[in-house]
């Protein structure tokens, strides 16, 4: 059966009925039903709650066309239109409240699915978040945290394209491509953590303790030559760009299992070695050796409430705070008793004066 139109309903042609208008909203038409079912507009506008001069102007409105109230008769009785246009309100009245309903359910069903659902975040190698994982987890039992481990390459991409809400990272983020460019992200640095240099088991710098830069200058660095500066500078085998280029597809995992053929030398950040950590590579402090920092990295149009309540987590908020109470001031000693008692001395002055 097709929906009939409230002009149709009506017997009106619809170009001149302007109560097919938009205007003619639910909560109108709401407002028109109240009235007819009230012997008075001031009755029904104290039952609607609402000023009697705003039902007014609203039937006014919607009355703009045929007359809807017969004058003659007095108080709401209705004209052969009102009549008409009341059966066509009740139908769109009640489509409306449908799918008011409609709406809300799914609403509630989003929510719980939001709810039930994990909270998926990424991590490159080396990073440890169990202590914010496990402070979410207790606070959102039934919304637990989904752990993805990928390359430092990639290490911004699901956050990127959606696919997590958080990443854990290592600065500085690299766009990977002109559409990755395009999706800004907040990021908020943790903590710096020293780098190592490892080469295989039996090498020369197992002897030492430390080692300076100046200790590698026969070596060939396998990775970036970023990841030890200067060093490019002092080589005696700095290695072609292609044979460089070979390598910088290298997980960590790979590039350690590369270090171990004793090919080369690397620089890791500490805990990637301890990670990856093999028998046969062994691990030195390495003086001027760059330092890592690790950082959360969000997009900044994501102000979903469970992103901003992991990153407060992450900063160190507790349950009941509330990003948008401020800092407490630092309470200083008051020094009006000093300014006291320089007046009282000074009062003394003058009197013995």
């Amino acid at each position: 059966m097709d929906r009939i139109t409230m002009s149709e309903a009506a017997g009106i042609d619809a170009d001149d009925d302007p109560r097919d208008d938009p205007r003619a909203d639910p909560q109108t038409l709401r407002w028109f039903i109240a009235v007819t079912e009230s012997p008075s507009f001031s009755k029904a506008a104290a039952e609607l709650g609402i000023a009697r001069q705003k039902l007014s102007a609203a039937m006014l409105a919607l009355e703009s066309g045929p007359a809807l109230f017969d004058r003659e008769v007095g108080g709401t009785a209705l004209t052969e239109a009102g009549r008409a246009l009341l059966g066509a309100a009740r139908i769109r009245v009640a489509e409306a409240e449908a799918q008011a309903a409609a709406s809300a359910a799914e609403a509630v069903e989003h929510a719980q699915a939001l709810e039930t659902a994990p909270f998926p975040i990424t991590l490159v190698a080396g990073v440890t978040v169990s202590k914010w994982t496990t402070r979410w987890d207790e606070r959102n039992p039934a919304h637990p945290v989904a752990v993805m481990l990928v390359d430092d390459a990639a290490q911004a991409h699901a956050v990127r394209d959606g696919t997590a809400a958080c990443a854990f990272v290592r600065l500085p983020i690299v766009a990977g491509g002109t559409r990755d460019s395009e999706v800004r992200l907040h990021s908020i640095p943790l903590y710096s953590e020293d780098s190592v240099v490892i080469a295989a088991k039996g090498h020369l710098i197992e002897a030492a303790d430390v080692l300076e830069l100046t200790d590698l200058v026969d070596e060939r660095l396998l990775s970036p030559p970023q990841s030890l500066p200067g060093w490019s500078e002092i080589a005696k085998n700095p290695g072609t760009p292609e044979q460089r280029d070979q390598l910088l597809g290298l997980t960590p995992a790979q590039l350690i299992e590369v270090v171990a053929t004793g090919a080369g030398i690397a620089v890791l950040p500490a805990s990637i070695v301890r990670t990856f950590g093999r028998k046969d590579v062994i691990a030195r402090p390495l003086t001027g050796a760059p330092q890592s920092t690790v950082a959360i990295a969000w997009r900044a149009d994501d102000d979903s409430r469970e992103t901003e309540q992991f990153v407060g987590i992450v900063r160190g908020r507790t349950e009941r705070s509330s990003r948008a109470e401020p800092t407490p001031p630092t309470e200083r000693k008051k020094a009006p008793a000093v300014r006291q008692r320089s007046a009282s001395s000074h009062a003394a002055r003058r009197k013995r004066r």
